[in-house]
């Protein structure tokens, strides 16, 4: 997998919202608080639109971050792939033959040590920065590995957008729709 180059991500929290993003032309939708109830039917949704989506499995109601509830997305609800901060949850998701972007914290320089080794591994197809705004952290992860960086978190305006990019970014996730 490989996200297009500069390209906003639509990082939906519910229904409205979701009904907003498959208005526009972009190609990925990150379901930030998916529903088991609901979400089959929106990454249908998404499908037939032309967009990929991710579930954000750490903050899904109703699904568990085990083998059985990995198992059950990918052969039930069948999404592009998943977003999440465990490790273990992007081994199994792989094992199960899904995309996995791994959502990073960058807290310090320890994260940055951490981040780089289970990025190297445990190969997930993109890294999410949080927050978006880390530039350095951006730049330095991008320089280390040969791997998407998504930025994601805080990402407000233009000029936001525009220095995650300039840092090595291919992506940004937002739920700002003014950035849409």
């Amino acid at each position: 997998m490989s996200f297009p180059e500069n390209s906003i991500i639509y990082a939906v929290k519910g229904e409205k919202e979701l009904e907003r993003a498959l208005g526009y032309g972009g190609s990925y939708v990150f379901f930030l608080k998916a529903d088991i109830n609901t979400v089959a039917d929106e990454v249908a949704r998404c499908r037939k639109a032309g967009k990929k989506s991710f579930i954000h499995i750490d903050l899904a109601d109703g699904m568990g971050k085990d083998e059985a509830a990995i198992r059950f997305i990918a052969q039930t609800i069948r999404p592009d792939g998943i977003l999440t901060t465990k490790i273990n949850v992007v081994k199994l998701a792989k094992d199960y033959g899904m995309e996995v972007v791994y959502r990073v914290f960058m807290i310090d320089s320890q994260s940055m040590v951490t981040a780089v080794n289970n990025i190297k591994k445990y190969s997930p197809d993109a890294v999410e920065i949080m927050p978006g705004v880390a530039y350095d952290a951006i730049r330095e992860l991008k320089n280390a590995l040969s791997v998407d960086v998504i930025a994601g978190g805080l990402i407000q305006t233009a000029e936001n957008v525009n220095n995650a990019f300039g840092a090595g970014a291919v992506a940004v996730s937002t739920s700002c729709e003014k950035l849409w």
